[in-house]
């Protein structure tokens, strides 16, 4: 059985562009340092598929991020977060569409 298989509903979802790049930031801003390969699992926990190599999904999500200083890029593979006002992390959480992001402490 392959996900073409199976019913559109459980079908696993795709995030791509401005909802990923929301997505990504706001897991950092709640979880702290991580790598790719820590991202790449958070979108995977929340049932969510990314279209091509994750490692490079997420890395080029995060570019767009890094120029605006919202995510500091501390080594190969390591983010942490930057500076964004209150207000932007609260409209990006409500923002239609996006996803809410289940950080376990």
């Amino acid at each position: 059985m392959t996900v073409d298989d199976l019913p559109r509903c459980i079908a696993p979802r795709s995030i791509a562009g401005l909802h990923l790049r929301y997505f990504l930031t706001l897991h950092l801003f709640d979880s702290g340092e991580s790598s790719i390969g820590d991202l790449v699992a958070a979108v995977e926990r929340q049932g969510i598929s990314l279209d091509g190599r994750p490692s490079k999904v997420v890395s080029d999500a995060l570019r767009w991020e890094v120029r605006r200083g919202r995510v500091v890029r501390r080594g190969r593979g390591r983010y942490t977060p930057g500076t964004m006002p209150r207000q932007t992390r609260s409209w990006m959480r409500q923002r239609p569409g996006s996803l809410t992001v289940n950080v376990a402490r």
